[in-house]
């Protein structure tokens, strides 16, 4: 699951197509825009993926809360220390956590740094 753009999200309208950046259409880009501050903080704290978007409040932090402890406790894992994703999802329950882990292992390259 990807976050929505703002676009795809009905805020504002685009000014500038990344569809011709992309392609080398040069183009001189200037525009004005009527999306607020305001408007893009509260479009980035309610979240631009779609199944969470729809929610509210205590029900919407839980989702976030959730997604990034699964972020941290997965993804994280599987990719910087390489830990086995199939195990991870059968929630081996034997041996220090995730998180625990990548705590550890920051600990001992902070350790590698210093000397």
């Amino acid at each position: 699951m990807r976050p929505l753009t703002l676009s795809e999200r009905d805020v504002g309208t685009p000014a500038v197509s990344l569809k011709k950046l992309l392609t080398g259409t040069r183009e001189p880009i200037a525009a004005d825009t009527d999306v607020s501050l305001s408007d893009y903080v509260r479009e980035i704290v309610d979240s631009g993926l779609p199944g969470i978007r729809p929610l509210s409040g205590r029900v919407r932090r839980a989702q976030l809360d959730g997604y990034l402890h699964r972020v941290v406790d997965r993804d994280f894992a599987v990719r910087l220390l390489g830990l086995d994703q199939e195990a991870l999802l059968r929630g081996a329950e034997s041996g220090p956590s995730v998180p625990r882990l990548i705590s550890m292992m920051l600990k001992i390259c902070s350790g590698f740094a210093k000397r």
